[in-house]
């Protein structure tokens, strides 16, 4: 119960869970070490002033305040379960009592054998530590809710006040008797106490708990302010408006305020009236945010979130450490990291603003933007959601599936939609919940792009209906409008939003969008207020350069013009390249000679073609065409043929290598149900395409061993990529390579290294030659060969290898061209209602 409670609840207040382990038969809880001494420690020391005690229960309330929001209440609140540190911080302990009270059934429970009263009989201490804290409700063995930690808060708020036990007889019985009759000593508490306090304590100790505070909110609230007044300021204010005069006296002068009161606000109002000219529209403001030296903005699904009240900015950004989100508020000149996102990406707010969810290590997780662990949530492939007002999150799970509702706590999700594979219908992606939360706006994927429709689905009846045609990324706006991404513009079309149609034309309004003509999303985001931030596609698609690394890092330009390069393959024989390069929304492989420095274009589609797989005999080349789904091709080098269809799937399909003898081609193959898998085809047409692994996870980029007898490969099933490797063709025990996360994976020419990607680095694991057997990889453990600035390829390896394997053919992001640049527009929809964008149309 304990891990299942604490899984859900992250707060800074509360101390986090890390994991529930298992070692022998041994179930354990690995917990985040509180430093500190308990407030059972404290009181022992005597009572503290009343602003170091309001500080302590700020914090207190702050943590139950959360666990409260997810209908969780503690029962077992008491000073030794919570911890102050040096720092003062608090710490909330030990959620081992905790039940969620709605959702969960409440057990018949005898309070004779119940957990609080039966833990350590023969410490006397702990036991009328813990009844001392009980509330009369839960003493008298009845259903407990929050307002049960509400008197425990009380009770610990007026022992710190106080530097006295509350609650304490001679025996459990005696103890319990005082809990349920015994009125508090109020004079002990300081003569100097804030009126609202004594009457906050007082509102939080009252026995029956229908008059008793009813949220923890409340009292956070209050005690914030009387911080923020100061406590003789608060006393002052308080005792003129209540002091020692009688009902009548406070009636009276009550009154008097509230004439007061009325005389001011009218006078105020007056002036403003004949004073204050009328109103104009708020001017939109244009400005940019540089990313701090030595980051760039990551070229994943969807790098940019803003918070609802358009006051907070999201990036997931790389670093030389590798990829992280990072939070920019508007009121702050800084950029800061948020703790526990390595590696994340695809991030999107909760309605409150207060959770950010986001994508890491092939899990949707969410975390506080107030501190804490990022919590679990489910397995995910993809990118992008939506939130509910209740925290459940709408999302898509995998390329090739439909939306998802996922429970706010996590754990087994509901499908939703399902795509139409036999109409071409790849996936459902980038959902948008609208107002009154009954339709969700999603674009209805298909390739080529202009394929794509802009659709929305009703969770009430399960109907979808199409609201654009040729169009990805739709976003409805409180300004009245949908905007969609087309052919790297943003376009605007007002729109009905109850009758779920547009109302005139769409009209491009935004040009230098980017757009990722692949996948159909864009690295845009506004408000419902009407804060706009963006990447531009002119800084988002700088030019790139292809060069060679040693394996100490350093490089050499390989003498090419700069351009838009992605997945370098060397021919066997070293003379020759295969890259894709991205011209506008079009990709195409090109063959580069780089004994004479020339290249010459080697695909001529009208869709795009990309991740280029040489034959072993270097004579022709695989690649992937988009049209209409990844489908793979082949073609001669020389030139001599036109294109030859190999494979072409309902869903796509992706070469990642050859065998040696050239007989097997290895796939990987996007799954309708979920991920994606790894399959193989012999080129000779001797039998169908079989599946080499097909798990519930992700597997892909397998590429086979110079040997024949070995495939490396990635997967998701720890819960984060890694590299393993397995025997080829006919599979068997699988061997992990990686530790620490892993992708790419590349043999070296001789087959004795395993090379594989991670962060920003290039790592290396030897291979045993001599201690491999046909069923076991003798792999070493791996180690660092560089890092450094260099572009990922979403569908291909982003690096290969020279066949000496001393050198690595890489993309390298050059200084002046990684994308440092965010644009912001403030009070955008009045820009886009006067088209005084800068290129707007």
């Amino acid at each position: 119960r304990e891990a299942k409670v604490l899984a859900s609840v992250n707060h800074t207040n509360i101390a986090a869970i890390h994991g529930l382990e298992e070692d022998a038969g041994t179930n354990f809880l690995a917990m985040e070490l509180a430093h500190g001494v308990t407030l059972e420690q404290v009181i022992d020391q005597g009572a503290m002033s009343v602003e170091d005690a309001l500080k302590v229960a700020v914090q207190m309330a702050a943590g139950l305040e959360v666990a409260h929001e997810k209908s969780i209440v503690h029962r077992d609140l008491k000073p030794a379960n919570v911890k102050l540190s040096t720092e003062g911080q608090v710490k909330i302990l030990d959620f081992g009592l905790a039940r969620a009270y709605e959702g969960e059934p409440e057990e018949a429970e005898n309070q004779e054998t119940s957990p609080t009263l039966t833990a350590a009989m023969t410490q006397a201490g702990v036991i009328l530590g813990t009844a001392a804290y009980m509330s009369p409700e839960q003493a008298r063995g009845h259903q407990v809710d929050s307002r049960t930690d509400i008197w425990a808060f009380g009770v610990i708020m007026f022992e710190l006040l106080s530097g006295k036990r509350l609650f304490r007889g001679e025996t459990v019985s005696d103890t319990l008797a005082m809990v349920l009759r015994s009125d508090p000593d109020w004079d002990s508490l300081p003569t100097d106490l804030p009126p609202s306090l004594r009457r906050l304590l007082k509102r939080c100790l009252q026995r029956d708990r229908r008059q008793r505070l009813h949220h923890i909110a409340d009292a956070r609230i209050v005690m914030e302010e009387i911080l923020i007044d100061g406590t003789s300021a608060h006393e002052a204010v308080a005792s003129s408006m209540v002091g020692a005069a009688g009902p009548a006296g406070r009636m009276v002068r009550a009154g008097w305020l509230f004439a007061a009161l009325l005389a001011v606000t009218a006078g105020i109002l007056g002036w403003k009236v004949t004073q204050a000219p009328a109103p104009e529209a708020e001017t939109p403001v244009h400005f940019s945010l540089e990313m701090p030296e030595g980051t760039w903005i990551a070229n994943q699904r969807l790098s940019l979130a803003i918070s609802p009240d358009g006051n907070q900015i999201v990036m997931a950004l790389n670093t030389p450490q590798g990829r992280q989100l990072h939070l920019r508020s508007l009121d702050s000149p800084e950029i800061k990291p948020i703790p526990g996102t390595e590696r994340g990406s695809s991030p999107f707010f909760s309605q409150d603003g207060r959770w950010l969810a986001f994508t890491q290590d092939n899990r949707l997780r969410k975390v506080s933007l107030e501190g804490g662990t990022p919590v679990d949530l489910c397995l995910t492939e993809w990118g992008g959601g939506t939130w509910k007002s209740d925290g459940s999150i709408i999302i898509t799970r995998s390329y090739a599936g439909g939306m998802d509702l996922v429970p706010a706590d996590g754990g087994k999700s509901v499908q939703l939609t399902q795509p139409d594979i036999e109409s071409g219908e790849l996936g459902h992606w980038w959902p948008q919940l609208l107002p009154g939360e009954e339709w969700v706006v999603y674009t209805s994927f298909s390739t080529p792009i202009d394929r794509a429709r802009i659709m929305a689905y009703s969770l009430e009846t399960g109907e979808h209906k199409l609201l654009a045609s040729g169009a990805s990324y739709g976003r409805w706006s409180p300004s009245g409008h949908l905007f969609y991404v087309r052919d790297g513009m943003l376009w605007a079309a007002p729109f009905d939003r109850e009758a779920l149609e547009a109302t005139g034309n769409a009209e491009p309004v935004l040009d230098d969008v980017y757009y990722e003509g692949t996948d159909g999303y864009s690295n845009l985001v506004f408000s419902p207020n009407g804060t706009l931030v963006y990447v531009t596609a002119s800084v988002m698609n700088a030019p790139l350069e292809l060069v060679s690394v040693d394996r100490q890092g350093v490089m050499t330009p390989l003498g090419f013009e700069s351009g838009i390069y992605e997945a370098p393959r060397l021919s066997p024989d070293q003379s020759q390249l295969a890259v894709g390069i991205q011209d506008g929304q079009n990709r195409d492989v090109w063959l580069q000679d780089l004994e004479r420095g020339t290249r010459s274009r080697f695909t001529f589609s009208e869709a795009s073609d990309f991740a280029p797989v040489w034959s072993p005999d270097g004579r022709s080349v695989f690649y992937c065409r988009e049209e209409p789904q990844f489908s793979i091709y082949q073609r001669p080098t020389d030139g001599s043929q036109e294109p030859q269809l190999i494979l072409m799937e309902k869903v796509d399909t992706v070469p990642t290598s050859i065998s040696p003898d050239g007989n097997l081609l290895v796939y990987t193959c996007s799954g309708v149900e979920m991920d994606s898998d790894l399959w193989v085809l012999a080129l000779d047409g001797s039998s169908e395409p079989r599946p080499l692994l097909r798990t519930p996870f992700s597997e892909n980029m397998g590429v086979v061993s110079p040997d024949g007898k070995w495939l490396a490969y990635v997967s998701n099933e720890s819960g984060r990529e890694e590299v393993y490797a397995m025997p080829f063709p006919d599979g068997g025990p699988r061997i992990q390579v990686s530790i620490e996360g892993g992708n790419e994976p590349q043999w070296s020419p001789l087959g004795d290294e395993i090379f594989f990607s991670h962060r920003s680095g290039i790592l290396t694991a030897a291979v045993d030659l001599e201690q491999t057997t046909a069923t076991t990889l003798a792999v070493g453990r791996p180690r660092l060969l560089f890092s450094g600035a260099f572009d990922i390829c979403p569908y291909g390896n982003s690096y290969v290898p020279t066949a000496d394997g001393q050198r690595f053919v890489m993309v390298h992001i050059p200084t002046a061209s990684m994308p440092r640049t965010v644009n912001v527009v403030l009070n955008w929809f009045t820009a886009l209602d006067n088209r005084s964008l800068p290129g707007a149309r």
